[in-house]
Formats: structure tokens, C-alpha cells, sequence
């Protein structure tokens, strides 16, 4: 089973962060950063529309075997600009932390 659907599952299992208006890079940057833990680790995002009017962005950090050691999700009406060009017109992206 592809990473991206065993760590799509786990994110709609846990509680989903609570809907925002407009959701900031600087705020997930921020997330990332409390929970990185080791140096070498990374971070990756997926953004999925759901509905005519949201997106869920799920954010996890890896270690460098590939283990996801944290997660959340949250749903928004839009993301800001720097959020947006950092994603183009990808649906998954890699941040080096």
C-alpha cells in the first residue's frame, strides 16, 4: 500500500484539526518546527479538496527511515499565497526542516 494512502487513513482517523477560514504557511512551518525531533528529519504535506469550498492539508514529520513520528490535519476554505506557491500545482510536497 502506497505511503500516501496508509498516512491519508491514519490522518482521517485521528481528530481532524478544527476548520479554518485561511490557512498560513507560517503556521505550518510553526508545526513543524515543535515537532521535529532529530535533525535530519522531514516533513511532507498533501493537500486534498473536499467540496467545493475546502481543502484538508495533512502535515506529517518523518525520521530518516521513513517512520512518521507526528501528524495533523486541518481543513480550510484557502490557503495564503506563500502556502500556495510553495504547493504549485503539486498535491504532495517534500519541506526540508
Amino acid at each position: 500500500m502506497p505511503i500516501d494512502i496508509i498516512f491519508w487513513i491514519l490522518a482521517g482517523l485521528a481528530a481532524a484539526g478544527a476548520a479554518i477560514v485561511l490557512l498560513k504557511w507560517d503556521d505550518i512551518r510553526s508545526w513543524f518546527y515543535r515537532n521535529k525531533v532529530n535533525y535530519d528529519d522531514y516533513g511532507e504535506l498533501i493537500k486534498r479538496s473536499i467540496g467545493e469550498d475546502k481543502v484538508r492539508v495533512v502535515a506529517g514529520v518523518f525520521n530518516r527511515y521513513g517512520t512518521r513520528t507526528a501528524y495533523e490535519s486541518w481543513e480550510t476554505e484557502s490557503l495564503d499565497s506563500e502556502l500556495e506557491s510553495k504547493f504549485g500545482c503539486r498535491d504532495k510536497i517534500k519541506i526540508s526542516l
